[in-house]
């Protein structure tokens, strides 16, 4: 973690009430969610961002492991919420009370489909043990010294059925839980279109504030999404991996975007092999495939700038 003075929290539920035309969040997405990333998209029109999905049990319990996953700094926009996986209260508890005064909320994941995250307990896996989620919510009220603007949300999957799903979300409102992210697909779904009648029906059924996920990648799907489901904000993941600007209206990632997020990545640092990836997602459809294999090619942060100076005609100011 950074070291910064502790401040007071934005009120995330608070927004989610209060917006009128529904709040553009950026998904918790692992290797990629983190500080350069978070700015930049904030800068072209998102409202909210995630850190990365993180181990709350290492986070507790070493020093280093916070300094790699937890980054922030002062210029970062607000709010910021903190996805912890999660398979016990003591390890949620711990991670939880170090990031209060840092960030605006903490976030329980219980959607994460990944076979290990299932086998140990994380992730989906929570949605068949509800008790897991419901004393953990419970004990994060109970335990942890918070202001009464940093939330406690949990982001969820569909069960097999939708009143199997309303039950436990009802369950898990119950408990205190400021917001409910609900990715519209099941644990076993992968590219399949996501439900958004079900996400309907939810949102109708609950009286806490939903952000809605699932095939979010551009501007009119948020508004599609918004209007079809009643959801007080639409989370977008992979839309964003491929355009960071979609909520600023963008079909494709504009040249002045994929500048910035070079200019962020040289000034906060980015791991080189996830920076790689999420640069060519970004200019994928933008530059011919001579293009995309030279910057492929490039092999360090130096020759990145250097090609784009030498190529496109950008400068980087790195303060």
């Amino acid at each position: 973690m950074t070291a910064l003075e502790k401040r007071a929290a934005v009120d995330t539920k608070q927004l989610l009430l209060e917006s009128e035309s529904g709040l553009k969040v950026c998904a918790p997405m692992v290797r990629f969610s983190k500080l350069p990333f978070r700015i930049l998209v904030r800068k072209y029109g998102c409202d909210v961002t995630y850190t990365s999905m993180i181990m709350a049990d290492s986070f507790r319990n070493s020093a280093s492991k916070r300094a790699i996953e937890y980054v922030t700094c002062r210029e970062e926009p607000t709010p910021v919420i903190t996805q912890f996986a999660a398979n016990n209260v003591d390890d949620f508890i711990g991670a939880s009370q170090l990031v209060v005064g840092y960030c605006d909320g903490v976030d329980l994941n219980c959607g994460c489909p990944q076979r290990w995250a299932m086998q140990e307990g994380y992730g989906a896996s929570l949605l068949y043990s509800p008790q897991k989620i419901f004393e953990i919510v419970r004990q994060f009220r109970n335990q942890v010294v918070h202001e009464e603007s940093f939330t406690m949300s949990v982001k969820l999957r569909l069960l097999a059925s939708l009143p199997e799903t309303v039950d436990l979300y009802r369950q898990i409102e119950s408990t205190g839980v400021s917001f409910i992210g609900v990715h519209a697909r099941t644990h076993q779904m992968r590219n399949e279109p996501a439900d958004h009648d079900q996400l309907r029906e939810i949102c109708q059924s609950l009286k806490v504030p939903i952000v809605a996920n699932g095939d979010c990648f551009n501007l009119k799907d948020f508004e599609r999404i918004r209007n079809s489901t009643g959801a007080q904000g639409v989370m977008s993941a992979r839309g964003l991996l491929e355009n960071p600007a979609l909520f600023a209206g963008y079909e494709q990632t504009p040249l002045c975007c994929v500048e910035d997020f070079l200019s962020l990545s040289l000034k906060y640092g980015f791991n080189f092999v996830s920076f790689k990836k999420l640069f060519y997602w970004m200019i994928e459809r933008n530059c011919s495939k001579s293009e995309r294999l030279n910057i492929i090619s490039c092999s360090s942060m130096a020759q990145f700038v250097d090609y784009f100076r030498d190529n496109f005609n950008c400068e980087f100011a790195i303060s």
